[in-house]
């Protein structure tokens, strides 16, 4: 659905497939359908992005902006991708494996140059903008629990987790 004009207009789904996730990245709205791809809304359409198709089979769990103007999509076991409206492309990282064995959950931009991601199983993980790993921070450094669910940067660059069991922030 979209809001305008004071009514609601309803966007018409390309597909069998139920939609997975919705992420809004610099100014537009993107759509991840099981079986059908990436797409993003224009107007009130869903149109596929280029390269979309290859998410038809695995499932974008985080989409974020990437540097200025790019956008980062995170898989639970495929990897990063960075799509730059014209292409998607494998991003090689040095975090990939640990997403994928800690159950990725979620991911923030802290800034142009640096990524966060949640996941269920180990804390949290950082990344630059080139796909290094930056640092770890789990339990054994202070965060109340492993379980991450959800990440927020606030005006001052803080990073607040969403815990199982409560809140836990990192500072700049």
């Amino acid at each position: 659905y979209s809001w305008e004009g004071g009514k609601f207009n309803i966007i018409p789904h390309p597909g069998p497939g139920p939609i997975h996730r919705e992420y809004q990245i610099h100014g537009t709205v993107y759509v991840s359908i099981a079986g059908e791809g990436m797409f993003q809304v224009r107007g009130n359409t869903l149109v596929p992005i280029p390269g979309g198709e290859m998410f038809k089979d695995i499932r974008a769990s985080v989409g974020i902006p990437y540097g200025r103007d790019q956008v980062l999509f995170a898989t639970k076991g495929a990897g990063l991708y960075v799509y730059d409206g014209n292409s998607i492309d494998k991003l090689d990282n040095g975090i990939e494996a640990y997403l994928q064995e800690n159950l990725l959950y979620a991911g923030v931009q802290i800034d142009t140059s640096m990524y966060a991601f949640a996941t269920l199983r180990g804390g949290v993980i950082f990344m630059d903008g080139q796909g290094n790993h930056l640092r770890t921070i789990t339990e054994d450094d202070g965060i109340a629990n492993n379980q991450v669910h959800g990440l927020m940067v606030d005006d001052h660059k803080t990073l607040w987790l969403a815990l199982q069991t409560g809140i836990s922030k990192i500072g700049p």
